[in-house]
């Protein structure tokens, strides 16, 4: 049976994976954990090399499961990490600077202060914020990187294909198109490099990449050592939040998902048409196309939740209120009602749709019989009032969301789902597989080698495990919905207030 393989560039692990074409079948898998450092506070940091060295192990390992060649390659990556090096020596000129690294803090605030925010979040759909790819490359270029004429900055696919497909002897120097909307230097209309916000952070244009659609042509695998995998075309790439929604056949307006991992990402298809972003959110390239000779670009609305595992761990690892996540699932269902309590994780601050990093977190409402299953469901109940809130944003700007699909460790909760359904009154889809986001880079290269005709056929590949359904809503929502967003409030501008 042919087979796709998927190269998955996490921040905390990387992962190959061989995948049946026809079924979607995980079929093979290798894995290495990825590591990570912080030198300061809040600088966060990886080794692009170990990186590489890292992924190209895991290909050999599955190279030497396979028994036959596979028919294309996709990519999935980190988004907004960036990664400096010397095209002539292919060495790395500093460590990879992180998505989740602050050290840009003071930049960005100049620059919001100087009045560019609404300008730039009109181009490229984002907030002035560290998590963004713009202000690493700048602070790069402040901080002992002299640009020569081989001195290069690329996102991880970026790094992995130009190495992959030859490095030093003349890689690809490439990014695709959903990862280049995640620096803050894409202008989202002409899904170009945009001039003026290069010059706003006085990057030059020609250390860029070319960009390419996301089923394109990226190039040929050299790697001669490997008997099945080498000289293999790279066909699909997409950052990994992409990678998941299209991996969950999210693929016409409406269509949203949601990763619960340590946090989550929630991605709406917002169609066709490229729209600001609705306060609280941000708008990207969700993919673009070329199927039949044009090419076809869609957006999405993204809505980023800081804490979400996170806070499970920490009511059970750090205050160890409960042994295990499966009780915080049986506590919360032994009531129907949190009684006025609100836990509100904003340990690091708000994401979506507050984006406010001097929150911070709350436990409010105790009364003198507040007990642990209270707690309990007030834990789950903050994963989905947060999601809900994005949702809503998202509605109230047209876009009428009739389900969600949903993935990731914490997405095991039976209870948080059904509160999910029932609040929102939607239907949940919770995924069959945990690898959605290998698989979406792995459909997609079966797209750009046209083994996939057409993206009806990458829906009938859709493999929802469970249907959650909603119930009535409960009663008294409405007024549960407004004292969590007082508990909000309360959280909100913490650092400036004491």
């Amino acid at each position: 049976m042919p087979k796709l393989i998927s190269i998955d560039a996490g921040t905390t692990g990387v992962r190959a994976l061989a995948i049946d074409a026809d079924t979607v079948q995980i079929e093979a898998v290798a894995y290495r954990e990825l590591p990570i450092s912080y030198p300061k506070p809040g600088y966060i940091e990886q080794d692009a090399k170990v990186m590489l060295n890292l992924i190209v192990e895991c290909l050999f390992e599955i190279d030497n499961r396979l028994d036959e060649t596979p028919i294309a390659i996709g990519i999935t990556n980190q988004r907004e990490t960036i990664v400096c090096w010397d095209k002539s020596t292919g060495q790395p000129l500093s460590p990879a600077i992180v998505w989740q690294d602050r050290r840009t803090f003071e930049y960005c605030q100049t620059i919001k202060n100087q009045g560019f925010e609404d300008s730039v979040r009109k181009k490229t759909g984002l907030y002035i914020d560290p998590y963004f790819s713009s202000t690493k490359i700048n602070w790069l270029l402040n901080n002992g990187v002299s640009v020569t004429s081989n001195t290069v900055f690329g996102t991880v696919d970026t790094w992995l294909i130009w190495n992959l497909t030859g490095g030093t002897q003349g890689g690809n120097f490439v990014t695709e198109v959903s990862n280049a909307s995640r620096t803050q230097l894409l202008n989202l209309e002409t899904l170009t490099w945009d001039e003026d916000l290069c010059n706003l952070f006085d990057i030059p244009l020609d250390v860029l990449p070319d960009i390419t659609e996301s089923n394109g042509k990226f190039g040929i695998l050299n790697c001669p050592d490997m008997h099945f995998l080498n000289e293999v075309a790279i066909t699909g790439v997409l950052g990994d939040q992409q990678s998941a929604l299209f991996g969950q056949s999210c693929l016409n307006s409406g269509d949203a998902k949601a990763t619960f991992g340590t946090g989550c990402f929630i991605l709406v298809n917002a169609g066709k048409i490229y729209s600001e972003p609705p306060d609280g959110l941000l708008s990207t390239v969700a993919w673009t196309i070329n199927v039949t000779g044009s090419k076809e670009t869609t957006y999405a609305f993204e809505g980023s939740i800081f804490s979400c595992a996170s806070t499970i761990n920490w009511t059970t690892e750090t205050l160890k209120l409960f042994d295990s996540p499966k009780e915080i699932d049986q506590r919360a269902e032994r009531i129907s009602d949190s009684a006025g309590v609100f836990l509100v994780p904003a340990f690091n601050g708000l994401g979506s749709p507050q984006w406010d990093p001097n929150a911070r977190g709350t436990l409010i409402g105790l009364g003198r019989n507040t007990d642990l299953n209270h707690i309990a469901r007030s834990v789950l109940e903050s994963i989905v009032f947060q999601t809900m809130d994005v949702l809503n944003t998202s509605s109230d700007n047209g876009i009428d969301i009739s389900m969600l699909k949903v993935d990731g460790g914490v997405s095991k909760s039976r209870p948080l789902l059904q509160m999910l359904a029932d609040y929102c009154q939607i239907n949940i889809y919770r995924n069959k597989s945990s690898e959605s986001t290998a698989i979406g880079a792995a459909l997609m290269a079966g797209l750009g080698i046209n083994y996939y005709e057409s993206l009806d056929v990458i829906t009938s590949k859709d493999q929802p495990d469970e249907r959650i359904t909603p119930s009535k809503v409960p009663d008294g929502f409405d007024q549960k919905f407004i004292g969590w967003h007082q508990a909000v409030k309360r959280s909100l501008n913490w650092i400036e207030q004491i």
